[in-house]
C-alpha cells in the first residue's frame, strides 16, 4: 500500500461522476468548434493524470468520520505534563507520574492506554497472552524492554507483569521504545505519535505496513504526508480491526483523561 494506489483508488471513485459530466455536456460540445473541444479534452485528461502522481494528497476530515477528538488531543500532546492528573486521585498515578518522568511518555496517554487494554484491572490477561494494567506481552514487548532497557536477559513473568508498579513500568518502557528506536527515522512527532499507538497493539511491522510492504519505501511514504493523512491512513487501512479501533479508543480516552485535570 503506498500513496499512489491511495491517489489512484480515490481517481476511480470520482470517475463515475467524471463520466456522467461528460454525458452531461455532450449537447454543449455538439455547439463547439474543434479548438474548443481540443481545449476541454486536454484540460481533463490533465485533471485526471494528476491522480496517478506520487504526490501525495490530503484526505478530506469527513472520510475519517466523528473524530473532533483527534485535533483535541494534540493539545495534550503538546503540553507535556503541564497539568498533573496525579492530583486528580487516579488509580496507580503516582505509578504512571513515575514512569511518565522517567521515559517522557505523557501522563494522559499512559492514562489511556490502561483504559482501552485493561479498564485499569491489575490481573487482565488476553487470549493472546498479554498481562496486566497495559496488556503487556512477555514474549515480546517484555523481551524488548528486558533486553534494550534494562539490560538483562530473559522476559518479565506473569508475577512480575501483574505487579501494577512494573507493568506501568514496563508499558510505558515499550512505548519510549516505539518511540525512540523502532519509529525513531519517523521525522514529524505527531505522525510518530500516531503510528506508536497503533503499533503498541499491532506492532511497528504491520503498522508501517499500511503504507509499504518495505521498511524504507514506508517511512519515505510516511514523512511526505501530513499527519492527519497519516492518522487516516492507520484508522481506515490498517489490516487489524482491533488496531484500527483501538487508535481511536487511545486517542478519545486520552483527550478525557487530560481534559479532565
Amino acid at each position: 500500500m503506498n500513496t499512489k494506489q491511495l491517489n489512484i483508488d480515490r481517481f476511480y471513485f470520482h470517475y463515475p461522476f467524471t463520466l456522467y459530466l461528460l454525458l452531461s455536456l455532450k449537447g454543449i460540445i455538439k455547439n463547439m468548434n474543434k479548438n474548443l473541444i481540443m481545449a476541454l479534452f486536454s484540460t481533463i485528461i490533465i485533471t485526471l493524470s494528476g491522480c496517478s502522481k506520487d504526490k501525495p494528497q490530503t484526505i478530506p476530515q469527513h472520510e475519517l468520520g466523528d473524530t473532533s477528538y483527534f485535533s483535541q488531543q494534540l493539545i495534550a500532546l503538546n503540553a507535556h505534563n503541564t497539568a498533573p492528573l496525579t492530583s486528580k486521585k487516579y488509580p496507580y498515578a503516582t505509578y504512571v507520574r513515575q514512569a511518565s518522568e522517567k521515559y517522557n511518555i505523557n501522563e494522559s496517554l499512559i492514562f489511556a492506554v490502561i483504559k482501552t487494554e485493561s479498564s485499569f484491572r491489575s490481573k487482565a490477561v488476553s487470549h493472546a497472552g498479554a498481562l496486566g494494567l497495559m496488556q503487556v506481552v512477555p514474549n515480546s514487548a517484555g523481551v524488548d524492554v528486558f533486553s534494550l532497557v534494562k539490560n538483562r536477559s530473559g522476559k518479565p513473568n506473569r508475577a512480575y507483569l501483574f505487579h501494577p508498579q512494573r507493568n506501568i513500568d514496563t508499558g510505558t518502557a515499550y512505548l519510549h521504545l516505539l518511540n525512540t528506536r523502532f519509529l525513531v527515522n519517523i521525522d514529524n512527532p505527531i505522525s510518530r505519535f500516531y503510528l506508536m499507538i497503533s503499533a503498541y497493539n499491532g506492532g511497528a511491522s504491520r503498522a508501517l505496513g499500511v503504507f509499504d510492504s518495505d521498511k524504507e519505501e514506508a517511512i519515505d511514504i510516511i514523512n511526505d504526508l501530513p499527519p492527519k493523512d497519516v492518522l487516516a491512513m492507520l484508522v481506515l487501512q490498517h489490516p487489524a480491526k482491533e488496531s484500527r479501533d483501538y487508535l481511536k479508543k487511545v486517542l478519545k480516552h486520552q483527550v478525557d483523561f487530560y481534559q479532565i485535570t
